[in-house]
């Protein structure tokens, strides 16, 4: 009878792996770190109306190339040309600024005029076109380095939100730029990260399942000196996981950067259950107990125990429900239903194997003889006699602990989980170091009463917000209403770069107020200005500098709007996912 139970289990648990097998090819590797947001967080909610008003402020590539013998040279030019307008022509592009088509704009009476800080038909004139460059505060460490051997392309492309497109765009990226054969180039924002991250998410799980198979297979065999021994609990294992990651695939779950730990958790669950069968079933054999009555023995003396250590165990997996982070409380879901399916399969598959399987030969040398069973019996009488020793040594040790706990200091950075010779790595700090940084900061205005945001004196407390940053924070590529507002003032004043400021005289504020109208109906303009003139953003990028000293000048800007602009009129606020990863890493 009971070998007839043994079979059929063994059945039943060979189709459910099978079905649960084939949901495993469901399971997709994913990381979109704004998932990774606290959800019900009144920054968070407050940058998803930021995104609706405005865009998402991560929707960027960057594109470094590099000229050792520096870019005004006619023939690089000419290959960084032909690169941005094959990247305007991919699908998904919504714009592509570099300096080869960037112009600067001369309001005259006669309409506008737009130049062209390169021209590259005239490679005479690369020298004239340097000196305006240089003098030009926009495209400094925006498109152009400071040592003037790097240029950058800004790549923006529309919200993303499938891995299949965000590589595709990745890669078409890649390709076009290796299809010109730079010499060197550098390439870093989300979407790229997101791709070499799932990659490395792939390639990590392969490692760690097959390091863990490997640990398991040695461990077995020193522990049980025989092929069933490494057999059959290595298959219990094998099983389980596949039915953890049947189960995820079943129920749509992407691995992410967490997720990816759950099939190396899963190994060591189920082997801690197969370990406690195991040894009982080996050493009721040992007493000199039938298979049944062993198995029957096993069940009763170490069912209950593990089943309660595997409750508890999954109990405490589900206390991260209370987190405010969804990964995180997925990650508590599926590793708890892991521990009990764990559990499922070891007291199911490992009793009908062992049944089913000849007698193994097992020593009959009784535990109760050995040294480790005297040792560990002097051990308990120690604890037992010196009760208070043991306690105040562990009182010490927990003092200790816990001033060390208060030490511990919180500072991380983007892509700190990457090696400092990793290519990604040096990507985003060529970034950092050539152009300003590559994280984005986003900073909202709101205008208070009647004004409006173009309106002189708001333009003056943004103006004075932006000059903060790009010396405290050491900000690049900062853009807001008060660089249009400059923009316009040096185009009525014949595109001279030193007219590149606000409007002081009267004559430049009514040529600003004139000209003005003309150009907000412009769609990228609308990206920094709401339609009714109430509502702006300064957009820059920062150097991902980690998030403790991040959050310190954080803090510092609120600080100086507070003393030194007129909250009065305007309301500054700090915005954007760089904020809200900081926030996250806290």
């Amino acid at each position: 009878m009971y070998r007839s139970l043994a079979k059929w289990s063994l059945a039943v648990l060979f189709l459910i792996t099978l079905l649960l097998a084939y949901s495993t090819q469901r399971v997709k590797f994913d990381y979109v770190f704004e998932d990774f947001f606290p959800v019900g967080d009144p920054d968070l909610e407050y940058y998803k109306k930021f995104k609706s008003q405005f865009e998402n402020d991560n929707n960027y590539l960057l594109i470094g190339l590099v000229h050792k013998k520096g870019i005004f040279d006619h023939a690089f030019l000419s290959k960084v040309d032909t690169l941005v307008k094959q990247l305007e022509k991919l699908d998904g592009i919504t714009s592509v600024l570099a300096i080869t088509n960037t112009k600067r704009a001369i309001i005259s009476q006669a309409g506008i005029y737009q130049i062209p800080y390169i021209h590259l038909d005239q490679p005479e004139r690369l020298k004239q076109d340097s000196s305006t460059i240089y003098k030009s505060p926009l495209l400094i460490e925006s498109l152009v380095s400071e040592d003037g051997k790097s240029v950058a392309i800004i790549l923006k492309h529309k919200e993303i939100y499938s891995k299949e497109d965000s590589d595709r765009i990745s890669d078409s990226v890649v390709s076009l730029i290796k299809s010109c054969s730079f010499i060197e180039y550098h390439v870093a924002g989300k979407t790229h990260a997101q791709q070499v991250f799932i990659t490395k998410l792939q390639d990590e799980l392969v490692l760690f399942v097959s390091a863990s198979m490997a640990l398991i297979i040695f461990f077995l065999a020193f522990a049980y000196r025989n092929w069933w021994g490494v057999i059959i609990p290595l298959a219990v294992v094998l099983v389980s996981v596949i039915w953890v990651m049947g189960f995820v695939g079943a129920m749509g779950k992407s691995l992410d950067f967490i997720m990816v730990l759950l099939p190396t958790i899963m190994f060591v669950v189920a082997m801690s259950d197969v370990v406690h069968i195991m040894t009982k079933y080996i050493e009721q054999l040992r007493l000199g107990y039938s298979k049944v009555a062993s198995i029957r023995v096993t069940f009763k003396e170490v069912g209950l125990a593990t089943f309660l250590t595997s409750l508890t165990t999954a109990i405490g997996f589900l206390t991260l429900l209370t987190a405010s982070i969804k990964p995180i409380q997925g990650f508590g879901i599926y590793t708890a239903a892991g521990v009990v399916i764990a559990f499922i399969v070891a007291f199911t598959l490992l009793p009908a194997s062992l049944l089913l399987l000849p007698r193994p030969k097992v020593s009959e040398k009784l535990v109760h003889r050995s040294k480790w069973f005297g040792f560990l019996s002097k051990s308990f009488l120690y604890v037992l006699k010196n009760g208070k020793k043991v306690i105040t040594v562990n009182a010490v040790i927990l003092v200790i602990a816990l001033y060390g706990i208060s030490q511990i200091y919180i500072n991380t950075y983007l892509i700190e989980d990457l090696p400092s010779d990793d290519p990604l790595k040096q990507d985003f700090t060529f970034f950092d170091e050539q152009f300003g940084g590559s994280r984005p900061f986003e900073l909202t205005i709101t205008v208070n009463g009647e004004h409006k945001i173009f309106d002189d004196p708001i333009l003056k407390q943004i103006d004075l917000v932006s000059t903060y940053l790009a010396d405290t924070f050491e900000s690049g590529n900062i853009v807001g209403p008060h660089t249009i507002a400059k923009t316009i003032n040096q185009s009525i004043n014949g595109g001279r770069t030193d007219k590149f400021k606000l409007p002081k005289s009267n004559y430049e504020k009514r040529q600003f107020k004139k000209n003005l109208s003309r150009l907000l109906n412009r769609g990228e303009l609308q990206k920094i200005v709401a339609a009714d003139q109430s509502l702006g953003r300064i957009s820059a990028r920062v150097k991902d500098i980690g998030s403790a000293i991040s959050l310190q000048r954080t803090s510092a800007l609120q600080q100086y709007i507070k003393t030194s602009t007129d909250t009065s009129v305007t309301t500054f606020k700090i915005t954007g996912t760089s904020n809200l990863i900081d926030k996250y890493h806290e």
